[in-house]
């Protein structure tokens, strides 16, 4: 298997199985929440999971870029351009 090959762990659902016992760990500790990183938002929008807002601040290292960077990053962002994101009952909080 190639590292960049992921159809035998598509094929098999290795996100599921691993999401599934990171899960099982969590409950088994007492957890009560679970917070996971921002990719693979297909499958967590099959489990009926939530996205939570993150706030990024972005400067740029020339002051005087600043005001114009600002107006713009807003079109940057990636959750503005996935829409698969857009299918989130949430999805207004970002």
């Amino acid at each position: 298997m190639h590292w960049t090959d992921y159809s035998v762990a598509l094929d098999l659902h290795l996100y599921f199985y691993t999401l599934r016992d990171i899960i099982s760990w969590a409950l088994e500790q007492g957890l009560k929440y679970y917070y996971s990183n921002p990719l693979n938002y297909e499958p967590k929008l099959h489990l009926d999971c939530e996205l939570v807002p993150l706030d990024l601040y972005v400067m740029h290292t020339s002051p005087l870029l600043n005001p114009l960077f600002r107006r713009l990053i807003k079109y940057l962002g990636p959750t503005r351009h996935d829409p698969v994101l857009q299918r989130f009952p949430n999805a207004d909080q970002l």
